[in-house]
């Protein structure tokens, strides 16, 4: 899987379980899809708690950096109370030195 498919998923699911208008626009587009995330993720937080689970990250593509979770730094700005990313990989994998280092969020 892409990181455009993963980050308009996510977007979707957001979208359907936290009081946001349902006809938030969502882009297609990595680059729309890399801007609004952030945005959607610091609104929906005002109403409650966040889990993003991904599983597999070493499965994923690596387009747009995504092995390096760049795409996810924004929330060390969010209350840690509100949000929670859980992330596995098969520890022989390229992504493991993402995980060799501490990554605080």
């Amino acid at each position: 899987m892409d990181l455009r498919t993963i980050l308009w998923r996510l977007s979707h699911e957001i979208v359907s379980r936290f009081p946001l208008p349902k006809d938030t626009p969502i882009p297609e587009d990595i680059d729309g899809l890399l801007k609004s995330f952030p945005e959607l993720v610091n609104k929906a937080v005002l109403f409650g708690r966040i889990v993003i689970v991904i599983d597999g990250l070493d499965h994923m593509l690596d387009d747009y950096g995504a092995h390096s979770m760049h795409w996810l730094c924004f929330i060390r700005q969010l209350p840690t109370n509100r949000i929670r990313v859980i992330v596995s990989a098969n520890e022989k994998s390229s992504v493991e030195k993402v995980f060799s280092v501490k990554i605080t969020f």
